[in-house]
């Protein structure tokens, strides 16, 4: 897959896999000493992700939500748990949304980026379980029909 930035994440949302255009555009959130990196730590406790992700707020939701869902579908899980406890103890962003108990299953929409190197780029994105593979989710990115950040994507592009 070389048109569309791709990776696979678990359902703790740590990203598991990527290609060289998914590594170029999240090169920010990869960039950690945790392995695997994980993207609810990078939007909560990386004042960078502010920046990169426009819709920050809608990103929060989504993320807290997702780890809701699977709360609620592993009870025993204790890696979920204590990565909650590390997110609740060191984001009062965090805690409060997971106070709210909103629970959300996002599969498809448009992702609004601020790439440091690159720009603004306004991508497509598909969420797609892997039915051999329960609780693993390929997600990826192409370029949004109507935006206007072609010149932006190409440079990404070009990164990878």
């Amino acid at each position: 897959m070389t048109g569309a930035a791709a990776f696979v994440r678990n359902a703790h949302l740590d990203v598991l896999a990527t290609n060289r255009l998914a590594r170029a555009l999240y090169e920010e959130a990869l960039a950690t000493d945790d392995q695997p990196s994980n993207l609810a730590r990078f939007v909560f406790l990386d004042p960078r992700a502010r920046r990169f992700y426009r819709g920050w707020d809608g990103i929060a939701h989504d993320a807290v939500g997702s780890l809701r869902a699977e709360a609620a579908r592993t009870p025993g899980n204790t890696d979920l748990a204590d990565l909650i406890d590390e997110l609740t103890t060191h984001s009062d962003e965090f805690a409060l949304r997971w106070d709210a108990h909103d629970v959300e299953y996002y599969r498809s929409g448009q992702q609004r980026f601020h790439h440091p190197a690159i720009g603004d780029l306004d991508l497509d994105y598909d969420a797609l379980e892997i039915p051999a593979d329960p609780g693993l989710t390929i997600v990826t990115y192409t370029l949004a029909a109507t935006s206007p950040h072609a010149p932006a994507f190409l440079r990404l592009q070009q990164r990878s």
